[in-house]
């Protein structure tokens, strides 16, 4: 810790600036990968699950799926 004290100021916003600009970016990559998984999951939703709950609602379904 002492060390940290130590430097100049610039140096020590300089550190502060780079740990910040790392924590930005894996936040944003997080971000990226969890709205890829919910894109997965509408697309599944709308291609498989509501052409089934629609043709429910109409009645006119076949007896084996």
């Amino acid at each position: 810790m002492s060390f940290f004290l130590n430097l100049p100021i610039g140096k020590k916003l300089l550190a502060t600036f780079s740990l910040m600009a790392l924590v930005v970016l894996v936040l944003g990559l997080f971000s990226i990968k969890q709205l890829d998984l919910v894109n997965f999951s509408s697309t599944v939703i709308v291609e498989k699950h509501l052409p089934r709950a629609l043709l429910l609602k109409s009645g006119n379904y076949p007896a084996v799926w």
